[in-house]
């Protein structure tokens, strides 16, 4: 998983999307990390409701839920 945490950075960096954050988070999330997964799913979720992106919002809502 720290190959992909380290992907998933570079992805972050490079483009700022609702959909990279919350890969991410979830990457984030599956290392034990709730403090970053939970920022980056909460920057996801901002970005998602700009996009009315339905699924992308229950999923990150879901995943701070989740992530305490």
């Amino acid at each position: 998983m720290k190959k992909a945490l380290v992907w998933a950075n570079k992805v972050v960096d490079s483009q700022k999307e609702y959909w990279t954050y919350y890969l991410h988070a979830k990457i984030a999330a599956k290392n034990g990390d709730c403090k970053a997964a939970r920022a980056d799913a909460q920057q996801s979720l901002e970005l998602a409701k700009q996009a009315n992106d339905d699924a992308y919002i229950k999923n990150n809502e879901r995943l701070m839920a989740d992530c305490r």
